[in-house]
């Protein structure tokens, strides 16, 4: 992330929880009440991360849970860039400091070269069945110009990913956790330390959406998108 592109508004995130804090010594963060707040805490829970894995892997869910008053996941945020030069200058530019995305696996490798500190986060899902999830999704309720997407393209996405979800697995700075397992306090707290670093783990909020099965529309169009598509066929077959 660019430390500089960045920092009014870090100042400015800082100067509000300082003075929050002062006005307030008991001041609450939104999980618990502190005696006191520890800003070097937020500042280094501050850091790059990227959340994918197959289609229908709750990238969604992720991406609202990871979200909060100090970092801001993205969901399907490669649907709205026609290159990756494009896709990083939004995340520097902007405040927001992760993405959850099932595409972002095809362009592991050149994401790594721009954000070489970034954690990385796989939700690994049984094969055939994100391929059913997403057909059902795609086919049981349509979007225009976004149907369920031909066989042999589906095939090919699921292909790459697939290739690519194995080899990501081995990457430094990368966690693995199985789609199954996404429901497991343990597996959350995992989560937690290693996309924020340290830090109180949120048990509230993660019990209050733990429930909750989000479905976003950018969703149903990343294995159909344009961009995705000539994003994909600019990398090289392996």
């Amino acid at each position: 992330m660019n430390s500089t592109t960045n920092e009014p508004f870090l100042h400015n995130r800082i100067s509000f929880r300082q003075n929050a804090a002062a006005a307030h010594p008991l001041y609450c963060t939104g999980y618990i009440a502190v005696p006191q707040l520890d800003i070097t805490y937020f500042l280094n829970s501050i850091n790059t991360f990227f959340i994918t894995g197959y289609p229908r892997s709750r990238s969604a869910w992720l991406a609202n849970w990871l979200s909060d008053d100090w970092r801001i996941c993205l969901h399907d945020e490669l649907v709205n860039h026609a290159t990756l030069e494009s896709f990083a200058d939004a995340i520097q530019d902007h405040p927001v400091t992760g993405v959850s995305d099932s595409a972002l696996a095809l362009f592991w490798k050149p994401l790594m070269q721009m954000f070489p500190e970034a954690k990385w986060l796989v939700v690994m899902r049984d094969r055939a069945d994100a391929e059913a999830a997403t057909i059902k999704s795609l086919t049981d309720d349509p979007l225009p110009g976004c149907g369920a997407p031909e066989a042999i393209h589906l095939k090919d996405f699921f292909d790459r990913s697939q290739r690519a979800l194995v080899a990501l697995c081995e990457a430094p700075n990368v966690l693995t956790v199985r789609f199954d397992e996404l429901d497991s306090q343990i597996v959350a707290e995992n989560i937690w330390r290693h996309i924020v670093g340290q830090g109180i783990f949120p048990l509230r909020r993660w019990k209050m959406l733990k429930a909750l099965r989000i479905t976003q529309i950018a969703s149903k169009r990343t294995v159909n998108l344009p961009n995705i598509r000539a994003l994909a066929a600019t990398l090289p077959h392996e």
